[in-house]
């Protein structure tokens, strides 16, 4: 589903936008200018109330997987010598 929403922010630059959980594509439009794309986030459907930088520096799934995958690389490094280990010892 795609949805386009936009909100005017009053004269001290404040805004609100109530929205369902799901994740959004957010792109400031500033007259006189391109638009910009701010990010990507992701309202969850247990989601606390926040403000926008609040939702873009939110980590993901995303954010958490390289680190993941940092740890599964040195658990099959560490197999790979204790398998060499076994194999000389087993020579021996």
């Amino acid at each position: 589903v795609n949805t386009v929403a936009s909100e005017n922010p009053d004269e001290a630059g404040r805004y609100s936008m109530d929205v369902e959980h799901g994740q959004y594509s957010v792109t400031l439009l500033v007259e006189g200018f391109p638009p910009s794309h701010a990010g990507t986030i992701t309202v969850y459907e247990g989601s606390r109330p926040g403000t926008l930088n609040d939702f873009l520096g939110a980590m993901t799934e995303d954010d958490v997987r390289p680190e993941a995958l940092r740890r599964f690389e040195q658990m099959v490094e560490e197999v790979s010598r204790n398998a060499s280990a076994v194999a000389q010892n087993t020579a021996a």
